[in-house]
């Protein structure tokens, strides 16, 4: 079992515990946990609107595609994912993310 923490757009922590191939996304594991209506496309990366800021370390701008970087450049924001390309794997184990309200620079 592994375990992320989200704080959402209430500033809430959420400790939410997945499984190995449970999500294919962190988008999926926040939306079906906590209820959020992020990710307005629901993850095929037409939008920003999943953003997340990882809190505890770097976001490896490496395991990002052209297409991820042309959505997540229109942002003032950084160390950012779009959440729905983030695989909720056991690399995402310990991790601390927030919720970024991206739709207010639209």
């Amino acid at each position: 079992m592994f375990h992320v923490q989200i704080i959402d757009e209430f500033e809430n922590w959420h400790r939410l515990p997945f499984a190995h191939n449970e999500y294919p996304s962190l988008l999926e594991l926040i939306r079906h946990q906590l209820g959020s209506d992020i990710g307005d496309c629901r993850g095929r990366v037409w939008c920003n609107t999943c953003v997340v800021r990882k809190h505890n370390g770097m976001v490896n701008s490496q395991q990002l595609d052209a297409e991820e970087q042309q959505l997540l450049q229109a942002l003032p924001m950084t160390n950012i994912r779009l959440s729905c390309q983030v695989n909720a794997d056991h690399t995402l184990d310990g991790t601390l993310w927030k919720i970024e309200d991206s739709r207010k620079y639209h």
